[in-house]
């Protein structure tokens, strides 16, 4: 039994000896792994702390800055311009005489048709000079009638004094026929006579048919002697006549420019009539062309002018159709045509937009803006107003190439340049060729490619070879 006590504490011991030996081996290993552990992991600690402390140290001297990429160019953009909407006819309607409104018609938002009376102008200066022009008229009438009277009494005279001369003219014709014929008379009276005289002297006949045939010869001379003076006095006639004539056509002829002058008189007193009443006819104030009252500028008893802006009485508008104005960049101008079709868009009408189409351009830049002067047409449905702000967007082709923020770039006396990072985080100015204006963004034609860095917003005090971080 004593054996059997023995044997079970011998047991007992070596158990208790191998639980004793299976701790320190326990323990042995794990000091083993803690040394290998810290004999592994304090080098790559104190390497990674390095490498911060160096990060640490590059982030503090390089400068932190943000980088964007070129961005290819769509096939068409859209160019939006500011623009003011304005009525395609608008006028001031101003008076064309002095005077006073007697009437007004129309006030502020009636539509009116073309050559509705719009109000009524009192200018009694204006029927003063009409009634003096008129009077002056009938003064220089009657001197026109005077003076015709003056003419044909003295055509009269002329005619009767013509036919006087005629008359004497004939005279002077027949009396020297019967001349012709008395000196035939006389002359065969006179040779009768000779040959009587000498058959006297023959004692062939007697004495008494000698002295017959004498008496018969101074006779017929006597007859010749008469009708010679009746020729005479027939002449003279002619002649008295002939000048009669003369001076009575001189007084035809002062006569004459007696009328011409009294009816110049009469044709001026009449275009003076004519613009009076030209004058009088616009103391009624009338609408030139369909359209809306935008503005009453007078009452009744309101003092007008002729001519200038402060005499303006109304303002019409024709909004029917609206046009806008718009400057173009020039880089654009070359790309906007007449017949173009523009979309507008106003803050009013926020989900709306009205089709437009350009209608004209200026055809040269602005020496000062260096932009295209560009107009607009529309139809107006009837909820725009003129005086409106609107956005006129113009679809233009693209000439190709990239896009970038207009605040990545920077000007420079040789011309638009960019700062581009290479691999190694160093900065590389670059030199481009810019294309339109867009705004917030430029056109790049040349000098770029989509993977290039451009920083945006570079600063000044970045140079060439700078490192810098993101």
């Amino acid at each position: 039994m004593s054996a059997s006590l023995e044997a079970g504490g011998l047991d007992h011991s070596r158990i208790g000896l191998t639980r004793v030996k299976l701790i320190v081996l326990g323990v042995s290993l794990l000091l083993l792994i803690l040394i290998l552990f810290w004999l592994g992991i304090d080098p790559r600690r104190q390497s990674e702390s390095h490498v911060q402390e160096n990060l640490k140290a590059l982030g503090e001297a390089a400068p932190a800055v943000s980088v964007v990429h070129p961005k290819p160019e769509a096939s068409q953009h859209q160019l939006s311009l500011p623009a003011s909407l304005e009525a395609i006819q608008a006028i001031k309607i101003q008076a064309r005489v002095d005077g006073y409104v007697g009437q007004w018609f129309a006030d502020i938002g009636d539509r009116v048709r073309p050559g509705q009376l719009l109000a009524r102008i009192e200018a009694p200066e204006l029927q003063q000079q009409a009634a003096e022009a008129q009077a002056a008229i009938a003064e220089a009438e009657a001197l026109v009638a005077q003076a015709s009277s003056d003419v044909r009494r003295v055509q009269a005279q002329f005619a009767q004094l013509k036919a006087d001369q005629q008359q004497a003219q004939a005279e002077v014709g027949q009396n020297q026929a019967e001349l012709k014929a008395a000196q035939s008379e006389a002359d065969f009276a006179r040779v009768s006579n000779q040959r009587w005289q000498k058959l006297v002297s023959d004692r062939a006949i007697s004495l008494q048919e000698a002295d017959q045939r004498a008496a018969s010869w101074r006779s017929a001379e006597a007859n010749v002697r008469a009708i010679q003076e009746k020729l005479a006095a027939a002449r003279s006639r002619v002649l008295a006549a002939q000048a009669r004539q003369a001076a009575l056509r001189a007084e035809v002829q002062s006569a004459q420019a007696r009328v011409h002058s009294a009816q110049a008189q009469v044709a001026a007193r009449r275009a003076a009539w004519d613009r009076i009443q030209s004058q009088l006819a616009f103391t009624r104030v009338t609408a030139p062309f369909a359209g809306v009252i935008t503005q009453r500028s007078i009452d009744v008893g309101s003092l007008v002018s002729a001519g200038g802006d402060k005499t303006a009485m109304f303002d019409l508008a024709r909004a029917t159709r609206l046009r806008a104005f718009v400057d173009v960049p020039e880089g654009d101008a070359p790309a906007v045509k007449v017949g173009l079709r523009t979309s507008l868009t106003l803050s009013e009408f926020p989900r709306r937009i009205f089709q437009g189409t350009v209608t004209r351009t200026a055809g040269a830049l602005d020496p000062g803006s260096r932009t295209l002067r560009t107009q607009i047409e529309l139809e107006n449905p009837g909820e725009l107003n003129p005086g409106m702000h609107a956005q006129v967007k113009f679809p233009l082709k693209s000439g190709g190439g990239y896009t970038l923020p207009s605040t990545a770039t920077m000007t420079t006396p040789d011309g638009l340049r960019v700062a581009v990072l290479d691999g190694q985080r160093k900065v590389h100015f670059r030199l481009v060729k810019p294309g339109r204006d867009y705004g917030q963004e430029i056109q790049i034609l040349s000098g770029l490619q989509p993977e290039d860095e451009v920083i945006n917003y570079p600063s000044d005090d970045l140079s060439e070879g700078t490192q810098v971080h993101l």
